[in-house]
């Protein structure tokens, strides 16, 4: 009898615990279309208003005819790209020269698919135009890039190097760089390969430049952007219209939250940095890094001494995030989230993903329900949504169990 009596208060306890873990957050989507034990969920864009930036507080809360409350694992995926890079190895064979430059020719044991050539110069600080060719028998050469500019900048304020040649797929046994110079350059090694982007899924969002300043004091330009809300950002790149050749070092900040403080100047918002490096008239300005939630973007060029550069646009992409779901058992399930206290959950299939489906089905969210703890609310409130009540039961339980334990000890003595 007292083994029964403190196993159901046990489970009250337990329920009372899992009925507390879906109060502690703050909003709510019901799944619907549930049909395997395997699902996909798409998560919205809006979803990163209430949500933690980094997502580390979703959970996924099923509720049994029974009353039982569960919870379901997932794992969250990432849709961002991937790149393949596979090296080829070579080995040089003629270094000549004449008129026209500087030849360095490659040679492959057998003909390889490539499409990048990344050669690297013992020189610290050149400008060069090069031309790139293909042979299969060092007879008959045949053009596969012609005036493509690598560039090497270092000294006490900058240490800038381009010389990554890209080039459409082609497959020759030798290939041959002429470098235009009046010196020789100095090649120390390079790396040939074939490099591929395997795209991810990406939404592009509204970007809107609302203020572009300079600074001649401290030789930089700011520019601020303004994004649809809080997106996820994986991609920035910059248009810039010049018809000269530029070289700027860039740093890139983005308002993750809403935290402001207030200063004599008035609210001042905090921005964290997401990515820096240059931006140049021989790239496509892209910023690629693993992601982040943003409302604003504020980028600021550095124009040491130099006219500033003129951005009319600012693209902005982010990967979509999805989330693979395994459910085990009937119930009615929401996705909670909104819970600034949660730490990232930890689940076995994290370490079982090879188990996972490759396509498995998507799955519908409802709308957004925001629980609330005001009396107008309490239609959507669930049980215990007064936290007085659930600690008030728990302490009955406590001092109950307490008394139990003691009633136990004095019979045994």
């Amino acid at each position: 009898m007292m083994k029964k009596t403190i196993l159901s208060l046990s489970l009250l306890g337990c329920l009372v615990c899992l009925w507390g873990q879906m109060d502690e957050y703050a909003c709510r989507r019901e799944m619907t279309g549930r049909a395997e034990q395997w699902h996909k969920i798409r998560l919205p864009d809006d979803i990163f208003v209430n949500a933690a930036r980094d997502l580390h507080d979703l959970r996924i809360y099923g509720v049994t005819q029974e009353g039982d409350t569960i919870e379901a694992p997932y794992l969250l995926q990432s849709t961002n790209d991937k790149t393949i890079e596979k090296e080829v190895i070579y080995k040089i064979i003629n270094t000549t020269h004449n008129a026209k430059g500087y030849y360095f020719t490659f040679e492959m044991p057998l003909p390889e698919t490539v499409n990048r050539l990344v050669p690297e110069f013992g020189q610290k600080n050149f400008d060069w135009q090069i031309t790139l060719e293909g042979s299969q028998n060092q007879q008959e050469w045949f053009v596969i890039t012609e005036n493509y500019r690598i560039l090497s900048i270092s000294n006490e304020l900058t240490d800038y190097r381009f010389t990554e040649i890209a080039f459409a797929d082609s497959k020759y046994r030798y290939l041959r760089l002429c470098v235009a110079s009046s010196e020789q350059p100095e090649l120390w090694q390079a790396s040939v390969s074939r490099y591929e982007r395997i795209a991810g899924d990406f939404r592009s969002y509204p970007a809107t430049i609302v203020s572009n300043k300079t600074d001649d004091n401290k030789k930089t330009t700011e520019i601020e952007v303004a994004l649809a809300g809080f997106v996820p950002i994986n991609f920035i790149r910059l248009h810039i219209d010049e018809n000269v050749d530029y070289y700027r070092p860039v740093s890139i900040y983005a308002l993750t939250d809403e935290i402001q403080t207030i200063t004599q100047q008035g609210l001042q918002e905090h921005y964290r940095p997401i990515a820096s490096g240059e931006v140049s008239s021989l790239e496509k300005n892209e910023f690629r890094f693993s992601g982040v939630a943003g409302k604003k973007l504020r980028i600021i060029i550095h124009n040491h001494d130099n006219l500033p550069v003129s951005v009319n646009k600012v693209e902005v992409q982010g990967n979509i995030p999805d989330i693979l779901v395994r459910f085990s058992r009937e119930a009615k399930y929401f996705l909670c989230y909104g819970n600034p206290k949660a730490g990232y959950p930890q689940y076995d299939i994290e370490r079982f993903a090879d188990k996972i489906p490759d396509e498995p089905v998507l799955l519908a969210l409802g709308e957004e329900v925001v629980v609330k703890t005001t009396d107008d609310s309490r239609s959507v409130s669930p049980l215990f949504a007064n936290k007085l009540w659930l600690w008030g039961v728990m302490v009955v339980i406590i001092l109950l169990l307490g008394w139990f334990s003691l009633k136990m000890l004095k019979e045994k003595g």
